[in-house]
Parts: C-alpha cells; structure tokens; sequence
C-alpha cells in the first residue's frame, strides 16, 4: 500500500580499506563491518548484547530512567493514553517515522533517543537502509529489542543497538543521511547541545526528522505543566517556539504539521507530503 515503506535493496556501506576502526571491547565478536565508516575511531565501542552496543565508559550507569523503562513502555503503548493525554494516535506517530525512512532511498539513518521503539520497530523490520538505534538507557533499548523481535522474528542485520549520549555522538562527522528524533525533543533543555551534534554527523544533503510534545490543548498542557515542574521535561513550547528552536539550532527551515499536543518537523529538503 501508499502507507507502507519502501523496500530498497541497497548495499550497505563499507569502510575503505585505510579507514581507522574504532577501539572495541567486545564479548568475542568484532564491532559489525558496516560500522567502521560509521563510528569516530577515536570513540570506543564495546558489545553488551545481540546486536547491542556502548559507547559510555564502563561503570557509566547510563540513564536515571532505566528503573521505570517498563511503566514507561506501557504507558505510551497505551492508544488511550496517546489519545486522551495528546490527542493523538499510533498512526500519527508510525507514519511520521515511515517517513523519516522513505525520506532517502539509502545511506544511514540514526533514531536518537529511541526509547523502546514503540512507534519504530515496524518500519525497522520493513526497511533494509542501515540504522543505528540510539538511547541513553539500556533499559529502554532492550524492550526496543524485544519488541522489534516480536514484530520481525529477529533483529534484522541492519540494525544495531547503541548505547550513547545524545550531546556526544559516537559518530563520525558527515556519515549520516537522515537524523530521526521522534517525541524526545522536549525532554531536552540543551536543545543546542544536541542539534549541534546533529548538524556535525549529517552528510551535506541530509535530512532532519523531530517531533515533540508541545502546547496545544487544555489537558494535554495540564499535563505537560505537571511533567516540567516535577523535572522529567524541559519547559513547555509552543509550536512557534518548537519551530524557531530548531531553526535557529539547525540553521535550516524547517515544515511542521502539529496534531493535537504533538509537532511534527522536517528540514525544507525533505518537505511534506
């Protein structure tokens, strides 16, 4: 069907043969070939699981919400909660990131702050484009795992699994074709932080994909006021406030469609549809 994401037989990206590989801690197997033109060779990648991977130092506990990964997960799997909360649907969000996907026929795309993969891991078993999946929490990428199993039978080859911090990229500059951060943006108080290591890790035509919640609707605002005055969100924008961060972080125009507590942006190369 027109929803459904484009199958594109590509071959994926290899290192050339003087390309530095990057330090690598394993648990007796090397960091994926596709990988080495991907990762900075003077960042460390160690394996922590099936197609799993960190690049915080060991000991680094990684994020303060893995210990609610799982109410997390549930909660935002929830239609109601999506509806009632932001007025919006699965839908909306699935078809944001198929978009994302469909937005370049090749080359990689990075889904920053991933978090379990609700809305995702559909268009992850469908797409052959080489993706990294990259969270803070371990936590939340081992639920994406597990629900990225239960959609396509395995983790398909393609993907991998990262463990990373957002303001410190592990990633090469100018190796990647689509950014993709899809309702994370507003947890973010360093917005500048994090766009910045967007903007150095993009190739020159890439593309940027960002959604996030924003002020729009009575209930959804309540709930939002409640998330920033208990510290698990930055302070609440509105759609023009969401806009013209990005914009002047980026340095890019970019489009917007807003559906209910939601915006969801792209750069002007990758316009909507």
């Amino acid at each position: 069907g027109a929803n459904r994401l484009r199958r594109q037989v590509i071959a994926r990206p290899q290192a050339p043969a003087n390309t530095p590989r990057p330090p690598v801690h394993s648990m007796g197997a090397e960091i994926p070939t596709m990988l080495h033109a991907l990762i900075d060779p003077k960042r460390t990648v160690r394996q922590i699981g099936d197609q799993l991977y960190s690049a915080l130092p060991e000991g680094d506990e990684g994020a303060p919400y893995d210990a609610y990964a799982a109410a997390y997960d549930r909660a935002v799997s929830t239609p109601a909660y999506l509806r009632i909360a932001w007025g919006i649907s699965r839908a909306d969000n699935a078809g944001f990131v198929r978009a994302a996907f469909e937005s370049n026929e090749s080359g990689w795309l990075v889904d920053i702050a991933a978090g379990s993969c609700v809305d995702s891991a559909a268009a992850y078993a469908e797409t052959e484009r080489p993706t990294i999946v990259l969270d803070r929490s371990v936590a939340m990428l081992e639920k994406g795992i597990e629900r990225l199993t239960e959609v396509a039978g395995r983790i398909p080859p393609n993907i991998v699994f990262l463990q990373a911090d957002a303001k410190a990229l592990p990633l090469r500059s100018s190796s990647v074709k689509t950014v993709l951060c899809h309702g994370a943006y507003h947890v973010f108080d360093e917005t500048r932080a994090i766009t910045s290591e967007w903007r150095r890790t993009l190739e020159e035509d890439g593309t940027t994909f960002v959604s996030s919640i924003v002020r729009g609707r009575w209930i959804g605002d309540r709930y939002l006021s409640l998330l920033a005055r208990s510290g698990e969100i930055a302070p609440p924008r509105s759609v023009a406030e969401f806009v013209t961060a990005l914009e002047e972080n980026l340095g890019e125009t970019v489009d917007v469609a807003s559906v209910g507590n939601f915006a969801y942006a792209r750069t002007r190369s990758s316009s909507l549809r």
